[in-house]
């Protein structure tokens, strides 16, 4: 019954909002969030950073994917990190498994536990060479943990 529920979100957040990145979807506990961005070359590195957690409870992030058109090259590295409501990050980060995907695709995962509080925002860094323009967009998923 839950995935009925999920799913019936998931439908509703699209219908209402024209795409599944415009709004973070929250049923029960389950949360989930896309987002995406785009950096010319000449940049080193592009940025995903998602809206800030909002509402009261703290969100538990669980998984991350993200797919991205590296052109030329290849990512150096990919993480997850946290930023504050001043944007700025902070010392927290983990690596994502970067694997290529198709010709100039690659795709970026791992599991996690990340516990981020209302006004943090997840933040996804990808760092190439300065010659590359960088497609990425980024699902995470997670719960908003029970009270002790």
């Amino acid at each position: 019954m839950k995935l009925a529920s999920v799913a019936s979100a998931l439908v509703a957040a699209v219908l209402s909002s024209g795409s599944v990145a415009d709004a973070a979807v929250r049923v029960g506990q389950y949360f989930e969030d896309n987002f995406s961005a785009t950096c010319p070359s000449g940049s080193n590195g592009c940025d995903v950073i998602f809206p800030a957690i909002a509402g009261e409870k703290t969100v538990l992030i669980t998984h991350v994917s993200c797919r991205m058109q590296i052109s030329p090259g290849a990512a150096d590295f990919v993480t997850l990190g946290i930023m504050t409501s001043q944007e700025t990050p902070i010392a927290r980060t983990e690596a994502l498994q970067v694997s290529p995907y198709s010709g100039t695709w690659f795709s970026a995962l791992g599991e996690t536990l990340f516990l981020y509080k209302p006004g943090q925002r997840p933040w996804v860094r990808i760092q190439v060479s300065p010659q590359s323009s960088i497609f990425i967009g980024c699902r995470i998923v997670g719960q908003r943990p029970s009270p002790f």
